[in-house]
């Protein structure tokens, strides 16, 4: 909860005493694609003989859902199409910070 991925919710079942409940947050939603890629990752790698331990599903059709990667304009990028480009924050010299 401390980086924000989570936050803490107040809820109340009928007939019970409020409890508290952890709700993931948007910057934890920004995440989902990177768990769901180290899920598989695992899946292939570590995976027992008998299969995968947690499948994601989609809600609407029952498909299993994988993470791909695609460009901006749509298009699959395999990883040896990947360029590495500076980007508007890279710095050639370290930040000088006061204190």
């Amino acid at each position: 909860m401390e980086e924000g991925v989570l936050a803490a919710e107040n809820y109340k079942e009928p007939g019970t005493r409020s409890r508290p409940k952890c709700v993931i947050t948007p910057e934890g939603i920004d995440l989902v694609p990177a768990v769901i890629g180290l899920m598989r990752w695992g899946d292939r790698h570590c995976s027992a003989p008998d299969g995968s331990p947690l499948l994601m599903r989609h809600h609407a059709c029952g498909a299993h859902v994988e993470v791909r990667l695609r460009c901006l304009e749509g298009h699959p990028v395999p990883v040896e199409e990947l360029d590495r480009v500076p980007g508007p924050g890279f710095r050639t010299k370290p930040v000088e910070r006061d204190g």
